[in-house]
């Protein structure tokens, strides 16, 4: 893409084995996940991203080349799920959305067995945003039945008028490490936090504007290239989440939306769709049946 506002222009460019550092891989990929993000650059003009870009985070696909250092984890052959970095690094042959993808070792993680690379593929940049906005020195709710068969304790109706008061309440029960907000308006989160006796933290992806005096809140984005992953790299995708993939623990969700075509040609109808808002369904493109 070469501007904000305007329709990507597909293109081909060859990448060389040798201009991969020894810190990384070439992937040839098999699943690419849409996000509202993806959806916000293209559309928004933001004075920290730099043009031209390819857009697109979250990858799964096939090992091809990996650097000295990386072999010491991986091989050609593996599968992997990545975090595609370009929005950060400027650099297009890190952009999630193209057949090959340049991607860093320590934002890599193996697939297990029983995940397919579409499922895998929607992972990295939901992990990341959330370990970066709750434990990084830097510093929404859906149906109850859904959020309990994914793990939580405590589900709270947000359209309740007293929604700001009984996240307090729950709060206040314990320790809170901080507020991760991860959609809509970040006004009731504020809220929620100057409420609590804890005054928690908020860690955001949405702008953040007027903010209690009382209250640290931060924007999450990834804007000043990828050392602000390697703090907590070592404990998500080097860590803990191929066990949680494994295990089961970490669960697919939302639904899948797969849209059947290839990236190049899929990418702009999957883009209509994510324009519109999906709560409860995460869209995929799939390059083949794998």
């Amino acid at each position: 893409q070469d501007k904000a506002g305007e329709t990507g222009i597909i293109r081909s460019s060859i990448i060389k084995k040798d201009a991969i550092s020894d810190h990384q891989l070439l992937v040839k990929v098999h699943a690419w996940a849409m996000n509202p993000a993806d959806h916000m650059i293209q559309d928004t003009p933001l004075n920290f991203i730099t043009y031209p870009l390819v857009l697109g985070e979250d990858i799964a696909g096939t090992v091809e080349h990996v650097g000295s250092t990386a072999a010491s984890n991986f091989k050609p052959g593996d599968s992997v799920l990545d975090l595609a970095l370009d929005s950060a690094t400027f650099k297009p042959e890190q952009g999630g959305f193209q057949d090959y993808v340049v991607l860093d070792d320590f934002l890599t993680c193996k697939i297990p067995d029983s995940l397919s690379f579409t499922e895998a593929a929607v992972f990295p940049l939901c992990i990341v945003t959330a370990a970066i906005g709750l434990f990084s020195k830097r510093k929404p709710l859906v149906n109850d039945g859904f959020v309990k068969s994914l793990g939580a304790d405590k589900v709270l109706d947000y359209s309740s008028p007293s929604i700001v008061d009984d996240v307090v309440a729950e709060l206040d029960k314990g320790i809170c490490a901080g507020i991760f907000h991860a959609a809509g308006t970040v006004t009731p989160t504020l809220q929620i936090a100057q409420g609590s006796k804890h005054k928690p933290f908020v860690a955001s992806v949405a702008p953040i504007e007027n903010a209690p005096n009382d209250i640290e809140a931060k924007f999450i984005f990834a804007s000043s290239g990828s050392d602000i992953y390697h703090e907590i790299s070592g404990a998500t995708f080097g860590g803990f989440l191929s066990d949680a993939l494994a295990s089961g623990a970490y669960k697919v969700a939302p639904k899948l939306e797969v849209v059947p075509t290839r990236a190049s040609r899929g990418s702009r109808k999957a883009w209509t769709f994510s324009g519109r808002g999906f709560l409860q369904r995460r869209l995929l493109l799939r390059l083949s049946e794998m």
